[in-house]
C-alpha cells in the first residue's frame, strides 16, 4: 500500500518535469499536433449560434461580470454612463479539437475569457458601461497556418457572431449613446471588419468616440480602402478615430504577419506600413515617451499553469479583485509600426515563455492599463464637449 502511494506521489511530482521535457525534446512538432485540428472546419460539431437577446451570451454587462472590477484604491463609478463600450476579447481557445470554440465549456479557455474581462475590458469602466459578448472564436491554429481555408472559415463563423452581437449592442444596449469599440488580438481582427461593415459608411460613425484596436497589426492601407471615413487618432482627445499598437521589448523582433479582411478578400500584412499609437502620449510621430509619463501597469498574478494551457483543463481560477496599478513602469516608442518598451526580463511582467523576440503580445493591455483607462475618460469628455458645441 505504501509503495503504491509513493509511486503515485512520485508520478504526480514528475509529471510537470516530464511534460516540460517532452516539449523541450519534441518542441514545435508536439505543440503543433495539439494545436492543429485534424479535420476540416465544416466537420466541426454543429453548434447553435449565440442568441444575444439572452444575457447569458454576454461575458460582461453593466453590473454583471468581471469587466466591472476596478484597480485597487480607485473609485467605482456608479449610475448609467453617457458612453457605452463594445469589447471583443482575444483568442483563448488553443485546442485543436475544434476550429471554433464551444461556448459554456468547463475549460481553461472559458476561464480565460473572464480573465480578459478583468484585465482588459475593465480598463473602460471609469468612463463607460462595458458590453462584451461571448462568441465562437476561431482557434489559435487559424492564425498559424497561412492561407488555410479552414482557418478563414473559422474566422468567418466567429465574425458572424460578432456582427450579430454588435447589432444587439446598438439596438438594445447603446440607447443612442456615443460608443467605443475596444478589442485585442483576434478581437481586433473582427473589430476592423466590423468598423468597415457597420460604422464607416453609416450614421453610426458620428457616435464613435474612438476605437482601441490593440495587438494585431493594423495596416495603414485599411484607411484608404476600408475605413475611408475614419482616421488614426492624432491626439489624446481626438474622436471618431482609431488607435493601435503591438508591443515588443526594445530589442524585439516582430513576428510574421496576420490575415486581414478586405472587401476584395483576405490579405496578409507582409511588407505593409503599420499604424502604431504610443499610449503614453497618444501620438504616432515616433517620439519616445519617458517612463515618468506612464500612469500605471496592471499585473494580475495567474492561477494556472502549462498543463491548463496545453490541455485546456480548467484551473478553477477565481478573480475577486484587481490589485493597484504600478506607475512609471516603462518608457514607450513607436518605430516602424511597432511599439517598443523597456525589456521585461524580470519582475511581474516577465514570462517563462519569452524568448529573444521579446514579443509582449499578451501584455499589450497590461503594460498600459491605466493609460487606456485615463484616455478613455478623456476621449469621452471630448465627445461630450463636441456634442454640446454642435
Amino acid at each position: 500500500m505504501k509503495k503504491g502511494v509513493l509511486a503515485l506521489v512520485l508520478a504526480l511530482l514528475l509529471l510537470p518535469l516530464s511534460l516540460w521535457g517532452a516539449i523541450t525534446l519534441w518542441g514545435g512538432q508536439m505543440i503543433n499536433s495539439m494545436l492543429r485540428p485534424d479535420h476540416p472546419q465544416r466537420d466541426d460539431p454543429i453548434t447553435v449560434p449565440p442568441d444575444y437577446r439572452d444575457d447569458r451570451y454576454w461575458a460582461s454587462l453593466p453590473g454583471t461580470g468581471l469587466a466591472n472590477l476596478v484597480p485597487g484604491q480607485q473609485p467605482q463609478r456608479s449610475g448609467r454612463a453617457e458612453v457605452a463600450v463594445f469589447y471583443l476579447h482575444p483568442t483563448s481557445y488553443l485546442s485543436g479539437k475544434r476550429w471554433n470554440a464551444p461556448l459554456f465549456a468547463n475549460s481553461w479557455a472559458w476561464e480565460m475569457v473572464d480573465r480578459m474581462m478583468a484585465t482588459q475590458a475593465s480598463a473602460f469602466n471609469a468612463c463607460c458601461d462595458v458590453y462584451a459578448p461571448h462568441y465562437r472564436e476561431a482557434t489559435l491554429w487559424s492564425f498559424i497556418e497561412r492561407d488555410s481555408e479552414d482557418g478563414l472559415r473559422a474566422l468567418e463563423l466567429a465574425y458572424m457572431d460578432v456582427s450579430r452581437a454588435f447589432d444587439e449592442f446598438i439596438n438594445r444596449f447603446s440607447e443612442g449613446r456615443p460608443f467605443i469599440i475596444a478589442s485585442h488580438s483576434q478581437g481586433t481582427a473582427h473589430a476592423l471588419r466590423l468598423l468597415s461593415h457597420k460604422v464607416n459608411s453609416s450614421r453610426l460613425r458620428h457616435r464613435l468616440v474612438g476605437a482601441y484596436l490593440i495587438g494585431y497589426y493594423l495596416p495603414v492601407d485599411m484607411f484608404s480602402r476600408e475605413l475611408t471615413n475614419l482616421h488614426p487618432c492624432e491626439s489624446a482627445s481626438d474622436t471618431g478615430c482609431i488607435v493601435h499598437w503591438s508591443t515588443y521589448g526594445d530589442n524585439g523582433t516582430p513576428t510574421p504577419s496576420v490575415p486581414h479582411w478586405y472587401t476584395e478578400g483576405w490579405e496578409y500584412s507582409d511588407g505593409k506600413e503599420m499604424l502604431c499609437t504610443n499610449p503614453l502620449n497618444w501620438t504616432t510621430d515616433g517620439s519616445l515617451a519617458p517612463a515618468d509619463l506612464h500612469p500605471g501597469a496592471l499585473q494580475l498574478p495567474a492561477d494556472f499553469g502549462l498543463g491548463n494551457r496545453l490541455f485546456n483543463q480548467p484551473s478553477g481560477e477565481q478573480i475577486l479583485a484587481l490589485p493597484p496599478v504600478l506607475p512609471q513602469w516603462t518608457w514607450a516608442q513607436c518605430r516602424d509600426g511597432i511599439l517598443y518598451v523597456e525589456p521585461q526580463l524580470a519582475g511581474p511582467f516577465a514570462s517563462e515563455r519569452d524568448d529573444e523576440r521579446q514579443n509582449y503580445h499578451t501584455r499589450d493591455y497590461a503594460l498600459f492599463y491605466q493609460a487606456i483607462r485615463d484616455n478613455a475618460v478623456q476621449r469621452a469628455d471630448a465627445m461630450r464637449r463636441l456634442a454640446a458645441y454642435r
